[in-house]
Formats: C-alpha cells, structure tokens, sequence
C-alpha cells in the first residue's frame, strides 16, 4: 500500500504483458455496452494417443472463424482486398507437453455474445470429429470476471515473471485477435482504436444478432410455460416432471388459468406458505386445522407424539373435549366435501407431507416451488441415541448397533427399517395412545423425545455424529405412482433424480428479457462465520443502512434484520418492483449439508472435509450448468465433483430466488449483490 509503481521499460517482457493486459481490460470495460460477456475457455481434447498441437490450434482456430464469419463477417465487407474480417477480441495461451508437462492443450480468453457459446460448442466437437475422429472434446466453459492480467499469470505461469522468453512466444497468433484478424498480419495491439474499432463496429451488427438470437418477452415466456404446464398435466409422460422458469415469469398465473383448459383431471396444488394460498383464487382451498384442536394435539404431544389418533380418546362427556370433537369432526367433514366437490383444490406442502391428506383421490399433484425443505426435516438429538434403540429388542441387531456406537464424529449413517419392523412401530405408537398404562409399564424409562424419534423412523432416517450429540435428517415420503409437477426457478435436481430415477422429466423455459440492472460486488462479501468478528458485523450493519437510506429493500442472514432473510425468501411477494441489496452469501450449515449428501445418495459425508476448504473452479453436470457454462469459481470441499457443485447450487438456488423477489424480469429496478456466488442466469 502507498509503494511507487515501477516504470516499466519498453520492449521487454513485462512491458508487453502490461500493454496486453491494459487492452483487453480496456475491451472488458466495453463489453457492457454491447451485452457481451467474458468467457475463459479451455480446449484440452482427449484421444488414445496425444493430439498435436498444431492440429488442435488448427480446430480452434476454425472453430471461432466460422462463428466471426457467420455472424460478423456475412454482410460486413471490411477489406476484401486484404482479407482482413472482424473479431470476438480474444487472447489464446498454448500449453504443450514440452513447457507445461501436460496434455496439448489451448486456454482462451473471449468477449462475445452469451448466446453464442452452444453454437460454439457444437462446433468444435463437430470439427474436431473430422479432424481427429471420436476423441473426447474435454472444453471446459465459465464465466470470467477476473482481471486479464490473472488470466495471463495464470496461464503463463512461471513464464510470466521471468524475460527469459517474449510473450508472444507462447500467445497463439491464429486464434488472439483484438478488433480484425488477417491471415497476412500478426496479432497487435490497438488500445486507442478501443472504440471506434471494437465498440462501434461491433454495435454495426449487434440489431442483425439480437434478431437472430432475440430475448423473448415476458408475455412470449408466460405463453411457453403455460402450454408446457398444460401439456405436461393432459398427456403426462413421466411420474416427476419438473419445469423450470426464473421468478417472475408467470408460474401463478399459469396454474390459474387451468380451471379454463383442464376438464378430465383433478388436480391439488401445493403452495409454501398459508398466506401464498390467496394468490389461487381459481382453487378451492383447504381449511386449516381447528386452533382447539391443534393446542390439544400439541398438548398431548408434550409427553408424546403428535397425532390426531389422540382425538378418538377424547371424553365426550367432557364440554371442552366435546367441544374439540365436534370441531374437529367438522373440519373432516368440510375438507371431504371440497375434495369431492371441486376439481381444482390448494393447500400446503405441509399439510400434503404431514397430514392424511387423501393423495390417491387427484390425477396431478403441483408443487409450487422446490420440495427440498418440505421434504428433509434437519435435528439435533437431545438423548443418547444408543441407549434409545436399546429399548427396542427389534432394532437392537447386530449391524446397526454396530453402525451407531462406531460412528465417528462428523461421519453419516442411515437407519431404513424394513415392512415388519415398521409394523412394529406402529404397534408401539399406537399402544402409547390408546393403552398408556400397558405402554407406560413396558417402556417405562422411555422419555417423549425418544418416542417421537421411534416416530420419525417410519421413513429412512440420515444421522451424524457430532460431538455427545446426534443431527438427523428425516426423510418424507413420496408416493411413486402419481403424475407430479414442480414449478420452481431453482428445483434441486439431485433430490428428484434421487426419488425418481428415469421417471424424470426435466423442462426449461426460456427467460425473457432482464429489465433491472444487476451488479455484483464479490469483495464485499461478509460470510456468517464473518459475522462472529465484531467489527465485520458493524460493517455489514453499515452496508445494510446505507442502501437502506438510498431506498433499498434488504435481504441477508437473519441476525442483521434485514427485510428478509436467506431461506425464507421463497414465495415472498410483498418487495416486488423495489431496489434490492442483497448481503452475503447464504452457505448451508456443515452437519445439513453432509446429511444431504447422505440422503441423495452421493456419499456418508465422509467426502466432505470442511477444513480444507478453499476457492477454486468446480465442474458443473451438463443438467445444472447454465447456459452451457460448465464451471465456476466456488468454495471446494471435496474431491468429488458432484458434492462441491451440489454445495454450489444450494448458495445460488437461495441467491436467485433473493433476487426474484424484485421480479426483475417485470420491473427496471436496481439490485445490488456483495456475494462470491457466480449466478451465470443475472451476472
């Protein structure tokens, strides 16, 4: 800080590579203007036997000459008589088994149109397969929002801080071109042509580009979704069909236009919150459960279980207990009238999770937005858990005993319980309600929350040691011969893959156009474990009360009361079309996560080692990517790529649906974000 920049002396090494970067920064400042994107790209093909460099610069090379030919060059005549075409300014960096000990390979810097990268993809694998023939393409794409000057430390590596060599011994010349390539002419630099030559001739055929790849409007995007929607719900190919569309797009409206166009199927739609039930007014709603009846439930669930079997205990000689019999049966009585009665019926996903909700009487069930947190119910265990199976003979076998007392601290395991050790437990619930005294004499040292765990066993059950403590993650249940559609801008594939297998069916509905002005400031993030210095806390208070005299709406963590918070965003509909300021980065906790992990599928939570973490690219699947970005810069926890993108998708899911809570596909409003989560669907 404070120290004199060195002069830098011309015709060296290192004024070149300063001349290099102040250009290309130069050119990424301009992006902007012309809604292109920076993209760093590596072309690293795979094939039995090692693929020479020259042929793979070849393939490179013809792969961005066909889209600058295709869509700069076609009707932009520049000079014909020396050959020279307009260029996606770029820098390309070889990387040979001689310098770099590894496969041939070609890193590339890029500014161009965002909806160009898929044709780009499909063309170099088209050309590489007449080239070389079936070898594997291995290209790897992510948004880039680093300076130049990174990119070519660290592309050239140790090279870059040495004169031993040029620059330009190692910058590929067929493919690094600034404004206008020519077979006759070098690349070189141009930095006070920046806006004449990039800018303005760039912005001569943006009209001709945006025509050919035109953003759809809002209503053009609202008309997809709801012929998907009714598509999907008449002739249902899959059990689980998942359509994804970015908030704001229609998915209300969508869902209450089908009482117009669905007439053979009866349908039960499931919404988060009690209070999203109003915005279906073309469905019947379901009641909620009687307050008597619920504090009594509740009461009884003090020193037992929660089940409304209590209710036929009832002393109906009793006024107040008469009284909640009465309610409640009216209650039964009201809810099957509106299941026989209408087609079109709402309630919760609580109430479909957690009630006996009759689900074998509708065709389709519709979950607005994700099941995640429906679906998963996170604990901490209060008890002993080996002592509580200890008073059970028929979950004391060997393995699972074994499996229990030797888990290690921070390790997972699950406890499934086969049909005749459910049945069982049912046994054992149901004498604790209907026969206490019997109960009470064969238990007798067994306290309610041991009782209420034995509940939760009816479905598998994810448990991690920590500390004198367990964490459990239960799962729900989810009938399997239903049609279902989720609607939600962040389904968590992993979880329906899961559930599902190949009777999944996933639907992506184009966006339309971006109205608000999205900004993300990465430097400014403040992490949760931030929070716990105090002078970090003061600082994200000072953050949060600056915009928030500017006029800003404020989402963040919890404790800094802000308007909402992360994972209590989703359905929120009341700071819409206002200015957002969205702080931090929304991190699920360490125990949930390796418990989600276990419940999908994908490993015991052993793979996840939490304090080696660091910042780095991760892969992202074909399924999660977006926009053919198949990378991204996020914290990296394990050695598996499918556990560090998982942890990556919760953070942006919780981000994105923070940002759509100001619909910025509806509203010209300004969201300002300091997170490091890369959100290729707003960055």
């Amino acid at each position: 800080m404070g120290e004199a920049i060195p002069k830098l002396k011309p015709n060296t090494k290192r004024y070149s590579l300063e001349k290099l970067r102040e250009e290309f920064d130069n050119l990424i400042e301009k992006a902007p203007y012309l809604d292109y994107k920076v993209f760093q790209l590596t072309f690293n093909p795979i094939f039995p036997y090692p693929i020479s460099i020259s042929k793979i610069i070849e393939i490179v090379t013809q792969t961005l000459l066909y889209l600058e030919n295709k869509y700069l060059n076609s009707e932009l005549k520049i000079s014909q008589s020396n050959k020279t075409y307009l260029c996606f300014p770029k820098i390309a960096i070889i990387h040979t088994t001689e310098n770099f000990h590894t496969s041939n390979h070609i890193h590339m810097l890029v500014i161009m149109p965002e909806y160009l990268i898929e044709e780009l993809t499909k063309k170099y694998q088209e050309i590489l397969l007449k080239k070389v023939g079936r070898a594997i393409p291995n290209l790897d794409i992510a948004r880039y929002y680093d300076s130049c000057k990174n990119f070519l430390s660290y592309t050239l590596r140790k090279s870059f801080f040495g004169e031993n060599k040029s620059v330009y011994d190692e910058v590929l010349f067929e493919c690094s071109r600034f404004f206008y390539g020519s077979t006759r002419t070098k690349f070189q630099q141009n930095i006070s042509y920046t806006d004449f030559y990039f800018t303005n001739q760039h912005l001569d055929i943006k009209q001709k580009l945006n025509i050919s790849f035109p953003s759809p409007s809002l209503e053009e995007t609202r008309t997809q979704l709801q012929n998907l929607l009714q598509e999907t719900i008449q002739n249902p190919t899959h059990n689980m069909n998942v359509i994804s569309s970015q908030v704001g797009t229609g998915k209300s409206f969508a869902v209450n236009l089908l009482p117009e166009t669905i007439k053979n199927k009866k349908i039960l739609l499931l919404v988060k919150r009690l209070e999203n039930i109003s915005e279906f007014p073309n469905f019947t709603a379901l009641p909620s459960l009687p307050i008597s009846v619920k504090r009594y439930l509740e009461e009884k669930a003090n020193d037992s279980v929660y089940s409304t079997k209590w209710l036929d205990q009832l002393n109906l000689e009793n006024d107040l207990e008469l009284n909640i019999h009465e309610a409640y049966q009216d209650y039964i009585q009201e809810c099957n009238s509106i299941i026989s009665n209408n087609q079109f019926i709402v309630t919760t996903h609580a109430k479909f999770f957690k009630s006996n909700l009759s689900k074998e009487k509708f065709d389709t069930i519709i979950f607005d937005e994700c099941i995640l947190d429906s679906f998963f119910e996170f604990q901490t265990l209060k008890f002993n858990l080996p002592d509580c199976l200890n008073h059970f003979k028929f979950l004391r076998s060997k393995k699972r005993t074994s499996e229990i007392l030797n888990l290690q601290e921070g390790r997972t395991t699950t406890i499934e319980l086969s049909k005749y050790e459910k049945i069982l437990v049912l046994t054992i619930l149901e004498m604790s309600i209907t026969n206490p005294i019997l109960f009470f004499m064969k238990y007798p040292n067994l306290k309610s929350k041991e009782l209420k765990f034995l509940e939760m066993l009816l479905n598998p059950v994810h448990i991690l040691k920590k500390g004198n403590h367990y964490c459990i993650l239960k799962e729900s249940h989810l009938p399997k011969d239903k049609t279902y559609v989720v609607l939600s801008a962040t389904p968590l594939l992993p979880l329906y893959k899961k559930q599902f297998q190949n009777d999944l069916r996933v639907l992506k509905v184009k966006s339309p156009k971006l109205l608000s002005k999205i900004t993300r400031i990465s430097e400014n993030n403040i992490s949760k474990t931030d929070l716990l210095k105090p002078e970090n806390k003061e600082l994200a208070k000072k953050f949060i009360a600056d915009y928030r005299n500017n006029g800003f709406k404020v989402i963040s963590y919890k404790e800094l009361k802000a308007d909402l918070h992360f994972y209590a965003t989703t359905s929120q509909n009341n700071i819409k079309g206002e200015n957002l300021f969205i702080l931090g980065t929304p991190i699920p906790g360490s125990e949930y996560f390796k418990l989600l992990v276990t419940a999908l599928g994908i490993s015991d939570g052993k793979d996840c080692n939490f304090d080696l973490i660091e910042k780095t690219r991760i892969k992202l699947s074909h399924q999660n990517s977006s926009k053919s970005y198949n990378s991204t810069y996020y914290y990296k926890i394990s050695k598996k790529d499918e556990i560090n993108e998982l942890y990556y998708l919760l953070a942006k899911n919780e981000l994105i649906q923070a940002i759509g809570r100001s619909r910025p596909h509806e509203f010209e409003t300004i969201i300002i974000i300091f997170s490091i989560v890369e959100i290729p669907e707003y960055d």
